[in-house]
C-alpha cells in the first residue's frame, strides 16, 4: 500500500469552501475509478483549505495516478479556486523503488 496526501488551499477569501471541496471530489472520483487505486477521499482541514489522500495497491505508484489523463482533467476545477500547498508519497520501500523507477531517477 502507497498513501499520496495533498494538501490544497483557498487562492483569496473569496473562494468558498464548498468551491474548493466540490473541486477535491471531482479528482477524488476520477482517481478511485484508476486500476490499481484502493480509495481516495478529500477531508476540510480548515475553512479553506482541504486535504485529499489517495490510497493505492502495493504495486501502484502514486505519482502515476495523479498523472493519469482522467485525473489531471478534474484537476483544473480545484486549480481555479485553491492551490495545491503539499504533495507528500508515503510508501513502503517497494512501492517507493518502483516510484523512483517510474520518475526514471533510479
Amino acid at each position: 500500500m502507497a498513501l499520496a496526501y495533498l494538501t490544497w488551499e483557498a487562492r483569496d477569501a473569496k473562494h468558498a469552501f464548498a468551491d474548493i471541496g466540490w473541486g477535491a471530489l471531482a479528482v477524488c472520483r476520477e482517481a478511485r475509478a484508476v486500476d490499481g487505486v484502493a480509495d481516495a477521499r478529500s477531508w476540510g482541514q480548515t475553512v479553506g483549505r482541504v486535504a485529499i489522500l489517495i490510497e493505492t495497491a502495493p504495486d501502484v505508484a502514486p505519482s502515476l495516478v495523479s498523472a493519469n489523463a482522467e485525473v489531471v482533467k478534474a484537476t483544473p476545477a480545484l486549480n481555479k479556486v485553491a492551490r495545491n500547498v503539499d504533495y507528500q508519497t508515503w510508501a513502503d520501500p517497494r512501492v517507493a523503488a518502483k516510484n523512483m523507477e517510474a520518475s526514471g531517477v533510479a
